[in-house]
């Protein structure tokens, strides 16, 4: 086990994503999934305020919705400004970052493979019927559809070489790997805290 991690990871509070922080609102966003604004809501009560009381579970309305107030005070309260520490907010904004960044980057890329890969399937195939029509009375519909894929088909050429050079990037592809490895071992401090344990090298690369 690394003492220094597990030091490090001491100070790393998981209730940054929904707690006062600088980036909670956007975090939230991200991380509630399919779930609607109201289970979002009612999941924040039940995690971090104790879910609902005896009283509502007996039915006395009065007394559940005393509880419920109380609650939502204190969810209330839990979105003030927190002082976390410099390194939950580093944690947690590099996280922000690269998924703004660096894996928009990657599913913009993936996506513009995936098109170009249906445009030049298009593109041949108008070639096709180019060499098929001759100087039939469709020829002329052809070569302009063909002309307009061609010129898109080099574009998006030119763009995935750009995406390819930048994500490929040694020194960033590198350092992001290692982000994300730190990340899954930190994960595994919630998940298999004694297997795990607090060391970046208990997730394999």
């Amino acid at each position: 086990q690394n003492k220094g991690y597990a030091k490090a990871f001491e100070k790393i509070e998981a209730r940054y994503v929904f707690q006062g922080s600088r980036i909670a609102s956007s975090f939230r966003e991200d991380t509630r999934c399919a779930a609607s604004l109201e289970d979002l809501g009612q999941w924040l009560l039940d995690e971090y305020c104790g879910g609902a009381g005896p009283a509502a579970k007996e039915g006395e309305e009065a007394k559940a919705k005393e509880e419920r107030e109380a609650r939502l005070a204190k969810l209330e309260a839990m979105q003030q400004p927190y002082p976390y520490h410099f390194i939950c907010d580093s944690f947690f904004i590099t996280a922000k970052v690269l998924h703004l960044g660096f894996m928009k980057s990657v599913r913009d890329f993936l996506e513009n493979m995936k098109e170009l890969g249906r445009h030049q399937h298009q593109m041949r195939r108008l070639q096709s019927s180019r060499q098929i029509w001759g100087a039939g009375p469709y020829a002329s519909r052809t070569e302009q559809q063909l002309q307009q894929i061609e010129a898109w088909v080099s574009e998006h050429k030119e763009m995935h070489l750009c995406y390819e050079c930048a994500i490929q990037e040694e020194g960033l592809l590198h350092q992001t790997l290692q982000y994300y490895k730190l990340m899954c071992s930190w994960l595994l401090t919630f998940v298999l805290p004694k297997e795990g344990e607090t060391n970046p090298a208990a997730v394999t690369a």
